[in-house]
C-alpha cells in the first residue's frame, strides 16, 4: 500500500480520503460505521465503563481503515475501469 499503509496513519487531521465527484458518499459515512462499530461492541458486552472510551477510538479507527481501504479500491477499480 505504500504511503498508504494503515500502520503509518495517525488519528491527526492529515488523513484525508479522496472522492470522485461521481461517486455518491455522504458525510457522515465514517460517523455511521464508527457508531455502528461501536454499537456491536456494546452489544457483544465488550464496553465498559472503564473501556468506553478506549472503544470509541478502536471504532472510529476501524471505520477510519475501512473508509481509506474502500478509497483505495474505488480509486484502482476507477483507474482500471472496473465498476462494481
Amino acid at each position: 500500500m505504500g504511503d498508504r499503509d494503515m500502520k503509518h496513519r495517525d488519528m491527526s487531521d492529515e488523513t484525508r480520503i479522496q472522492f470522485r465527484r461521481s461517486e455518491i458518499v455522504e458525510k457522515d459515512t465514517v460517523y455511521t460505521a464508527a457508531s455502528e462499530i461501536y454499537a456491536a461492541f456494546i452489544s457483544q458486552g465488550l464496553v465498559s465503563d472503564d473501556n468506553n472510551k478506549e472503544m470509541m477510538k478502536k471504532s472510529v479507527g476501524q471505520a477510519i481503515d475501512l473508509a481509506l481501504v474502500t478509497d483505495m479500491m474505488v480509486a484502482t477499480a476507477g483507474d482500471r475501469g472496473q465498476t462494481f
